[in-house]
């Protein structure tokens, strides 16, 4: 049987899969695909958990004791541990490292605190020896992912908007790496999580908003395209990915233009699982190329760079780092993690 476009992509290129949904059913047909790394979040596991009721209804009630965040978090481990053991094949047989782990993610309504955030990170890195611990790359979020590396906890930064969140994590887990190294510690790498379709989204609905006629649906589809690049390039010429083993995750990949223009690039390429069987039908018949190396639409970029939201995004120091918190979308994201998610985990 001829491999579908995904299986081809997983195993005769350099670009990896991660698979955005967190139950143990998806995660296990996307091992079969040839995935390679599990992300999720609290707001995905709350609606799993639902789903799985006949399987989690003990568990809810076992610790009705529990309250607040001390029982989000104990749900969530114990909804989440069939899903790490999924994964173990994978990680077994790459040693370790980057490859068969599955994202948790601490409080998303602490991006202010590093102090909670590490002390959560932690505590969650004893779940599974195949963790990925995700932290909101705010500044607070900085200051906990280089304390997690250095304590060779795995980190996966999140809520990625922009190539300043992207650059300056890079550069705090290379902090926690030095650390770790120096203090005998083996360090773990880390991945950078870019949500690349809603960055799209968020250009287009700034540019409706602000009067930018020149930015429509074609234009706004390269954003989170060009952003993407940027920051990978980055990580490939600073030597992030081979030294600190550094992945870029290109977040909720969903329509076939955005997946293309990944195809070949060392990247973990994030899908939701049901997106997957979609974009197979639809790359039947296409052929096995690479477009990583592709460049971004001259002209869509040249729209794109007269939207003030996009030029934040895109350019280096676009955003100074104590307005992460605050800036654009991440606080709506954080809320819909956080208050619509691990909040509402304590309240089943």
């Amino acid at each position: 049987m001829s491999k579908t476009f995904i299986e081809w992509m997983a195993t005769e290129t350099p670009t990896r899969w991660c698979v955005d949904r967190g139950n143990v059913v998806d995660v296990k047909k996307a091992i079969a695909q040839g995935f390679e790394f599990g992300a999720g979040n609290p707001l995905l596991t709350l609606k799993s958990i639902k789903m799985e009721w006949d399987r989690m209804e003990k568990e809810v009630e076992d610790t009705r004791h529990l309250k607040g965040k001390e029982r989000s978090y104990e749900l969530y481990r114990r909804y989440m541990l069939p899903v790490f053991e999924a994964w173990m094949p994978v990680f077994e047989k790459y040693e370790s490292g980057n490859r068969g782990r599955q994202c948790v993610m601490v409080n998303p309504n602490a991006g202010h605190d590093y102090e909670e955030m590490v002390e959560a990170g932690l505590m969650m890195s004893k779940w599974a020896p195949n963790v990925s611990i995700k932290i909101p790359v705010t500044q607070a979020g900085l200051v906990a992912t280089e304390e997690l590396a250095a304590r060779g906890v795995h980190v996966t930064g999140t809520v990625g908007y922009s190539v300043t969140q992207g650059v300056q994590f890079a550069e705090a887990h290379a902090r926690g790496v030095r650390r770790a190294k120096a203090a005998g510690i083996k360090p773990h790498g880390a991945n950078f999580a870019l949500f690349t379709l809603r960055l799209n989204q968020w250009v287009e609905e700034h540019a409706k908003g602000a009067g930018y006629s020149y930015i429509d649906y074609d234009v706004a589809k390269w954003a989170g395209i060009a952003v993407a690049k940027r920051i990978n390039n980055v990580y490939d010429d600073f030597g992030y990915i081979d030294d600190n083993d550094l992945w870029f995750v290109p977040a909720a990949i969903e329509t076939p233009h955005s997946l293309l223009q990944f195809v070949g690039g060392r990247v973990h390429c994030d899908l939701y699982w049901p997106v997957v069987e979609r974009l197979n039908e639809h790359f039947k018949d296409a052929p096995r190329e690479y477009h990583y190396d592709d460049p971004i639409d001259p002209d869509a970029l040249d729209r794109l760079m007269g939207s003030s939201l996009f030029r934040q995004m895109y350019e280096y120091d676009g955003i100074p780092t104590e307005d992460l918190l605050t800036f654009g979308p991440i606080p709506h994201i954080a809320a819909l993690f956080g208050t619509m998610g691990f909040d509402m985990i304590a309240n089943l």
